[in-house]
């Protein structure tokens, strides 16, 4: 077309502009996260501190607190002065981005001379215009959730924020030229070609929710510049333990905790961070307090998804299901945790850590912690002496007549399929907790400081909960110096010995040696184990017999015997025992 050449610079092509939304940023607040109480199972207890306005009594909070339901409080960190009250309200809001489509520019630049390119039957056309409001595909409501969380009489759902506006949808595009309107189907639109350079920016009203508290003294309206606080449980932050356990001679050890916190919460600048052992009862936890206005978690990583972690929910869940009381400082020491009114009584006490756990809820501390959100961060939480031996353990747990069968049909070669039915002894070291503070559970690196070995890592292992004065056995590697051969053998049979629920039982008696080898230069200690179905009939000097567990509708118990056996140096020791099993056939 004549005289629109040098117009080239400002064409668009069609579905050729691809451009980022930037929204724009809320007003930043005065609030600042002073500490956070992480747990293992994905919460945490976050604290906001920061100093605002009074009008009326009242003030903003920078953003509304995505918190587990009951567990919210504000307060006022000043004497006489309290939060009486909470207020969310969803409000009107203009907001300017990035006109980031095609469509979204033509809205924009309603108004605007163009000359629009339009394919046809056999060729194109073109028409100039100025750009009028476009006719709208009409837009399918994008269906919203509803509210979340348990069946009770507490999942009462408040307002909700309708979800973010359907991206514009142009049907025809509108076009007002010299010789009346002109309506070109959005989907013929070649290219439009703007006269002057076009806006790339939109404005639109979308709707945010915000929270207001008021303030009160003497039960009045308070005035002027106070401190507040705002304390709130909310998923989407949590804590991995990992040592790192040096061994050195004489038996001394050097163990390291660390702490890997996985933040999807806030940031934090300068915070007091508290790594919490155990997961205490918080009924609903996984309810989302309606005055959140949101019906479900937002801005949350792939790590807290419902089914946990990529690649590591088994590890994750092991950590959960740790419960124990930590030594430390007890959870809101200094006002950690305030109420409603400034720094009241601690909100954690009183709540059940679970079966096995004690009736406190202790922390490591880790002070001054810079970490975005979204970031993760690797932490040293403390290091400290111990003491180790050297130990090898043998657990025999499994039916040796089964694994003998399975083995000899798999394996034609004897020698080879004897190799792999013989017991494995692990090499391990036992760790005695000699600080005044328990251990948790987590993966331990183990290393050695002394020796050929110095310095180079030996294995990794699984530290369980470890009581000030108790020891935990850290497996190194199968022991090639210390060897061992069971065997067991079916001596007696009767049939029908037994006659319950409608069923016989045939009562099989065994016996069975365990014997074991060192070829070390130096005695070594061997812990032996023999768990089985059934029930011992006797046991060879020294081994401790217990019952692990019997069911009440089960004929055999689950029963266990130890010996805590020194073999000497290039010798040998046996160990002997026998035991019944009841049979249905």
């Amino acid at each position: 077309m004549k005289g629109v050449p040098e117009l080239r610079a400002h064409r668009f092509a069609r579905g050729s502009l691809v451009l980022l939304a930037v929204l724009a940023a809320a007003a930043s607040a005065d609030f600042k996260v002073s500490s956070v109480m992480v747990f293992k199972n994905g919460y945490g207890f976050v604290e906001e501190a920061g100093d605002v306005s009074l009008t009326e009594g009242w003030f903003d909070v920078p953003e509304v607190p995505q918190a587990s339901f009951g567990l919210l409080w504000l307060g006022a960190a000043k004497e006489g002065l309290d939060v009486d009250r909470a207020v969310t309200e969803v409000t009107d809001e203009s907001v300017s981005a990035d006109a980031d489509t095609l469509d979204e520019i033509i809205v924009a630049n309603e108004g605007a001379t163009v000359h629009v390119t339009v394919s046809k039957s056999g060729g194109e056309d073109s028409y100039a215009g100025k750009l009028a409001r476009p006719v709208f595909s009409q837009r399918n409501p994008q269906p919203y959730p509803g509210y979340p969380g348990p069946t009770s009489s507490f999942a009462v759902p408040g307002p909700t924020v309708p979800p973010p506006p359907v991206p514009y949808s142009i049907e025809y595009v509108v076009l007002d030229t010299d010789n009346g309107t002109v309506l070109v189907p959005r989907s013929r639109v070649q290219d439009i070609t703007f006269e002057s350079p076009p806006t790339r920016t939109r404005s639109e009203t979308r709707q945010t929710a915000k929270m207001r508290a008021r303030v009160v003294s003497d039960g009045r309206p308070a005035a002027g510049d106070i401190p507040v606080t705002l304390t709130y449980m909310r998923k989407g932050i949590s804590w991995l333990p990992s040592y790192g356990v040096m061994l050195g001679p004489e038996g001394k050890a050097r163990v390291r905790l660390d702490g890997t916190l996985i933040n999807d919460v806030a940031d934090l600048e300068g915070s007091s961070v508290g790594l919490i052992v155990g997961v205490p009862n918080f009924i609903l936890q996984d309810m989302l307090s309606p005055t959140s206005v949101r019906m479900t978690w937002e801005g949350l990583s792939p790590y807290f998804s419902q089914g946990g972690p990529p690649g590591g929910g088994g590890y994750s869940q092991l950590m959960v299901s740790q419960m124990a009381n930590v030594a430390g400082p007890r959870m809101g020491e200094g006002g950690m945790m305030p109420g409603m009114g400034g720094p009241g009584p601690n909100p954690m006490e009183g709540f059940d850590t679970g079966s096995g756990a004690q009736e406190d809820l202790f922390v490591y501390s880790v002070k001054d912690v810079t970490l975005p959100r979204g970031g993760r961060g690797l932490f040293r939480v403390w290091d400290q002496d111990a003491t180790y031996e050297d130990v090898y353990l043998l657990t025999l747990e499994d039916d040796f007549a089964t694994i003998q069968q399975a083995v000899s049909e798999r394996i034609s070669d004897l020698d080879l399929a004897r190799a792999l039915q013989r017991p494995r002894v692990w090499h391990a070291a036992r760790l005695t907790n000699t600080s005044d503070g328990p251990w948790t559970t987590g993966a331990a690196a183990i290393s050695s400081v002394a020796g050929a070995r110095a310095g180079v890592p030996v294995g990794q292992s699984l530290m369980t909960f470890t009581s000030p004065g108790q020891n935990v056995d850290l497996k190194l590697t199968v022991a090639p110096d210390v060897t061992a051969q069971r065997n067991e053998v079916e001596v007696k049979r009767e049939i029908n010995a037994l006659r319950t629920w409608n069923r016989e039982w045939n009562r099989v008696t065994l016996n069975g040696q365990i014997e074991l080898t060192n070829s070390r230069s130096e005695p070594a200690r061997v812990i032996v184990r023999r768990r089985l179905v059934g029930a011992f009939t006797e046991v060879s000097e020294g081994g401790v017999q217990s019952v692990v567990a019997t069911s009440a509708y089960s004929v055999n118990p689950l029963s266990e015997v130890e010996w805590d056996l020194s073999v000497p140096a290039g010798g040998k020791t046996s160990v002997h025992f026998g035991y019944q099993v009841y049979v249905s056939y």
